[in-house]
């Protein structure tokens, strides 16, 4: 019976470690006002790596800053690029990739702007891109119903031992 309660407490800690992570890795930098984007392309050598994480926050944008902001098509993605040229009468940013060797096709206008690149931590973005997925999701919620499937069966258990020897 204490063995089954040691292996009990080992796998809850785990679990509890676990979820805790997952938490402050997708709920930590958005408390802290930050939105979270990940390098998906090379197009920022060297200052910026695929796998990066890059922590974005609204702040006054000027020429030469790192800004990320939503990109013109249909897909959504999250595009990471420099300011050359800011035009307040267009109400657009012209950027470019600092890999790029010309200027990016399409102007980005005020709206689409998520912010400034404030922080940046390389690789952890690989991580947070697996944890984003559906599939991690699942399984982190899969693992913590069979934790409660198994606790309750293992209790129902050792309840039923105790009032077996309480009866001898």
């Amino acid at each position: 019976m204490n063995k089954i309660r040691k292996i009990n407490n080992i796998v809850s800690t785990i679990l509890l470690i676990l979820c805790f992570i997952y938490l402050i890795i997708t709920l930590g930098p958005r408390l802290l006002g930050y939105e979270v984007n990940v390098v998906l392309s090379n197009s920022m050598e060297p200052v910026y790596s695929t796998g990066e994480l890059l922590l974005v926050k609204a702040d006054e944008i000027k020429v030469n800053d790192i800004i990320s902001f939503k990109g013109s098509g249909v897909s959504g993605n999250v595009i990471t690029h420099r300011v050359i040229k800011i035009d307040q009468e267009k109400q657009v940013f012209i950027t470019k990739g600092d890999a790029n060797s010309s200027q990016d096709s399409n102007p980005v206008a005020f709206s689409r702007l998520n912010g400034i690149v404030k922080i940046n931590i390389p690789y952890i973005g690989y991580i947070y891109g697996m944890i984003q997925s559906m599939i991690a999701k699942i399984i982190l919620a899969g693992l913590v119903l069979i934790y409660i499937i198994v606790n309750l069966v293992t209790k129902k258990k050792l309840n039923s031992n105790v009032s077996e020897e309480e009866a001898k």
